[in-house]
């Protein structure tokens, strides 16, 4: 188990951990005067550190290893979760298990059929709630990089925002949306030019298992020359494309990936419509409509897998 250092002293090599932390530390672990104990800053460091005060008021010691030199791996891109908020406890399990899986920052939304909304007296309470549930997601998974989570925003301003990410998606439910392979396809690569071909070949037997929703052509709006980004929606026929060429290009350059997902009851066409301006593409990621909460973990684990293949 590791603990989220409250402040450190890199010239006296102290260190402090206060409030819930330091209540966990003494009142429920039990730890005293001499143990040592993993210590993480959020940012990446990890350090080993003796404690010489124990108590619920706050933890004092004193590093005994200096590990700020020592950075736990990342993915080699920074992945940002846009999403609208969903209801109830959703948003919360959305924020741990992406923090479990390398997302680098979440910002939610505030979409046209978006169900919550958050009074702005309540706000500041609740971006607190959501940064205590990724310390501890952090602390859980044994990361020791906290992810940042934002204020909410709508999608028009969020799209502004995303516009300079190297890889640009949006997840769309429309049964118009390419699945991310056939969009992929379109890059002109044959099996032949792939490195890792048993990949694609994996991908192209999957595609004859999961059944097919037939695609509705794409309007003169997702036509219009090259794709600058990928937009994740659902369903699509067409066969497997080799995906590694073009990865081994696009890893090279997705330093930054904007992922953006919808509430539920979806977006609105003129939100779409926005997204298709600011320079994102329609891409599915399967026959099926994925809840609110359970699309961003999906499309997240597919965008880390496909990337990092090529990085």
């Amino acid at each position: 188990m590791q603990f989220l250092l409250t402040s450190y002293n890199k010239k006296s090599g102290r260190f402090e951990i206060l409030g819930d932390e330091a209540r966990h530390i003494a009142q429920v672990l039990r730890r005293k005067t001499g143990d040592v104990i993993r210590l993480f800053d959020g940012k990446g460091a990890i350090l080993w550190g003796r404690i010489t005060q124990s108590a619920p008021e706050g933890i004092q010691g004193e590093i005994i290893q200096d590990g700020t030199g020592v950075h736990q791996e990342q993915w080699p891109h920074a992945l940002h979760v846009y999403q609208a908020l969903p209801k109830g406890a959703k948003w919360d399990w959305v924020l741990e298990k992406g923090c479990e899986i390398g997302v680098s920052r979440f910002i939610p939304l505030i979409s046209e059929r978006t169900v919550v909304r958050i009074a702005p007296a309540d706000v500041g309470r609740k971006l607190q709630r959501w940064r205590a549930v990724l310390n501890a997601a952090s602390k859980q998974c044994g990361s020791s990089w906290i992810p940042s989570v934002e204020l909410p925003m709508t999608p028009a301003k969020a799209l502004a925002q995303a516009k300079e990410s190297d890889l640009k998606l949006f997840a769309w439910e429309s049964e118009t949306a390419d699945p991310i392979w056939k969009i992929l396809s379109k890059k002109g690569f044959s099996a032949g030019e792939s490195p890792l071909n048993p990949v694609a070949e994996a991908v192209r037997r999957a595609r004859g298992t999961w059944g097919a929703r037939g695609a509705a052509p794409r309007g003169p709006a997702s036509t219009r020359g090259e794709p600058s980004g990928l937009v994740l929606g659902s369903g699509g026929k067409g066969d497997s494309p080799a995906l590694n060429p073009y990865l081994s290009h696009l890893g090279r350059a997705a330093q930054t990936v904007a992922l953006f997902i919808g509430p539920e009851g979806g977006w609105s066409i003129k939100e779409v419509e926005m997204a298709k301006e600011a320079g994102f593409s329609l891409v599915g990621l399967g026959p099926y409509v994925l809840r609110a909460e359970t699309a961003p973990i999906v499309a997240c684990s597919m965008i880390h897998a496909l990337l990092s293949l090529s990085a």
